[in-house]
């Protein structure tokens, strides 16, 4: 799923019409900061990894974590970072969420 603003973020994840695993957002957007996607999420109950991304010098990978980021990356980064991460991410969940019988 690909949205252009956090609003369209929101009305897309509510719409329940998408199957969402992870969330990677840019920290200043637009209509917005990435940490209101992560309330939205939240809000709604779902509990996908979130990464967030930043430019700004200004924002501490700290406070994003405090705020439920699961992680945190400066740009520029490496796609090969990024894609490392989400998939530690996205095996740590599965773990996490299987049912042992």
């Amino acid at each position: 799923m690909l949205a252009g603003s956090i609003r369209e973020s929101i009305v897309l994840l509510e719409s329940g019409l998408h199957r969402i695993q992870a969330v990677v957002t840019n920290y200043n957007l637009g209509d917005g900061l990435g940490r209101d996607t992560v309330n939205a999420i939240r809000a709604i109950g779902l509990n996908a990894p979130t990464i967030v991304m930043s430019g700004s010098l200004g924002t501490d990978r700290e406070e994003s974590i405090r705020r439920g980021f699961s992680a945190y990356f400066q740009k520029p980064f490496s796609y090969l970072e990024l894609r490392r991460k989400l998939k530690a991410l996205l095996k740590k969940r599965s773990a996490s969420t299987a049912v042992w019988l």
